[in-house]
């Protein structure tokens, strides 16, 4: 279920009580005015929950913060990536080999 901002739920309590005025109106001009009225504050609150989703969307939990994202490579070394020089100064792979495949 999707939380509704304070905000969202102020504009909805707003159209609530302009329908309650326009079904008391007796001009019928006048109750299409405040339906109107209504409406538009309906549009105001789906407004309003869209920028509280895209604000939710866009700041990381403090529990995101932390988490590791797999699904881009490290940049620490795995231990088979571990390269040591031998005495002449050559990277070799943790193999011993120089990591180019040649025998």
């Amino acid at each position: 279920m999707v939380a509704i901002s304070n905000e969202a739920l102020e504009w909805l309590d707003r159209a609530e009580q302009a329908r309650e005025v326009a079904g008391q109106l007796t001009d019928p001009g006048a109750s299409r005015a405040v339906l109107q009225v209504a409406d538009t504050f309906d549009r105001l609150a789906r407004a309003a929950v869209a920028r509280a989703a895209v604000r939710k969307r866009k700041l990381p939990t403090k529990s995101e913060d932390r988490t590791h994202d797999f699904s881009r490579p490290s940049l620490t070394p795995t231990q088979g990536a571990v390269r040591q020089e031998d005495e002449n100064g050559r990277a070799q792979g943790a193999d011993g080999g120089g990591g180019r495949g040649t025998a």
